[in-house]
């Protein structure tokens, strides 16, 4: 009897004159990042973890059983 109107999608195109001017990659051997833009290196040199809320020591590995 009422029929619900199907909403219609807005056409998206693809990307045009898309460049990429940035390649990044992290080193795991000195541990830093390469080829990061001069105004990013500053950015994350600076960057600090958070300590973690719980000491990872304390946690003990739990087995999980299969779901049914």
């Amino acid at each position: 009897m009422f029929h619900k109107k199907k909403k219609k999608r807005p056409d998206i195109s693809a990307p045009k004159n898309f460049e990429h001017r940035v390649h990044t990659s992290f080193d795991a051997k000195l541990g830093c990042f390469v080829g990061l833009p001069t105004q990013w290196h500053s950015l994350i040199e600076n960057l600090r973890r958070p300590k973690p809320m719980v000491d990872p020591s304390r946690i003990t590995p739990v087995e999980l059983k299969p779901k049914k």
